[in-house]
């Protein structure tokens, strides 16, 4: 049983990637970021199937986001948010694309 995404693309391997709005957030830059020390310990617990699934570092959502890490067995995304996710606006941007990502599944 599926589920309706008005406007969204759906790509051979069930993948979404909704149509974006006007009030979507603008898209992280697709340069990869060094990782900040929380992220390498959670990389160190997860890289390499220590979890019994194959879990990626800084990949690419709905073709617009950067996810710290994600499970496409398991569906999960994981974000590590530090002080930079404090501020107003950040915090704002994170709302937006966990609601983009929520409503994607």
């Amino acid at each position: 049983m599926g589920v309706d995404h008005p406007g969204a693309n759906v790509d051979a391997k069930g993948n979404i990637d909704p149509a974006p709005a006007a009030s979507d957030p603008e898209p992280l830059e697709a340069t990869p970021s060094p990782p900040t020390p929380a992220e390498e310990r959670v990389w160190k617990r997860v890289r390499d199937h220590q979890l019994g699934v194959h879990v990626r570092r800084q990949h690419v959502l709905l073709g617009r986001f950067i996810a710290d890490f994600y499970c496409t067995q398991a569906r999960l995304c994981i974000e590590i948010d530090g002080d930079t996710h404090a501020e107003a606006q950040q915090e704002e941007y994170d709302a937006a694309r966990t609601s983009l990502l929520e409503a994607a599944g």
